[in-house]
């Protein structure tokens, strides 16, 4: 039985995804989950056809991201992304994949009964929302400080200024939803109000 007031139900060793994390980051949950992804293919007259796949991965979350496998065409890959590119529908717990996945994928915890009973799963299964919550929320206002920043210094700071100097972007949707909130003169204080609300209701 794995730790379970330190969010380890399976061994952070227990794969190779451990080596997509961003050394200077803390492992504070490892878990095993089910993936989906679900993408439109092609018109086909009386529809749409869709791309779907299901497979199992290794997950794992630190304060800023997480990482997990891809099963893609090219093969199996490792990605780290940014909890600033998650998010909740209801129970279902989304991430955007940049530069791999266009729609991105869904995710599922998933119990492996020699390291977790039925009941322990359970309830963390019930919890992950509101652990998770806090997590990226700071992320998030994070770098709403960080861009608000840079518009400060720079009006005409650009979506193309801010990817050149990010490893993990935002996407460029989420980058204008907030621009737009600068240009409309709204203080930073009102706008981390906003997005805390925001990540509150969902």
């Amino acid at each position: 039985m794995m730790n379970k007031m330190s969010n380890i139900y399976v061994p952070i060793d227990f794969s190779n995804v451990k080596n997509a994390i961003p050394p200077e980051q803390e492992i504070i949950y490892s878990t095993y989950a089910q993936v989906k992804f679900r993408s439109p293919n092609v018109y086909t007259g009386s529809g749409i056809r869709y791309s779907k796949a299901t497979w199992k991965s290794h997950l794992l979350i630190t304060p800023k991201g997480l990482a997990f496998d891809i099963h893609h065409t090219k093969g199996n890959i490792t990605c780290y992304v940014p909890l600033y590119l998650t998010s909740f529908l209801l129970k279902m717990f989304f991430t955007a994949v940049p530069d791999i996945l266009e729609d991105g994928v869904s995710l599922s915890l998933v119990r492996i009964p020699e390291y977790e009973k039925k009941d322990t799963f359970k309830k963390r299964s019930k919890e992950f929302k509101s652990f998770l919550k806090p997590f990226r929320l700071k992320v998030l206002l994070d770098w709403v400080k960080e861009v608000y920043s840079e518009f400060e210094n720079n009006p005409d700071y650009s979506y193309n200024d801010y990817i050149l100097s990010h490893e993990y972007p935002i996407g460029e949707i989420a980058f204008k939803y907030l621009k737009k909130f600068i240009k409309e003169g709204k203080t930073l204080d009102e706008i981390i109000e906003r997005y805390t609300k925001m990540i509150q209701k969902y």
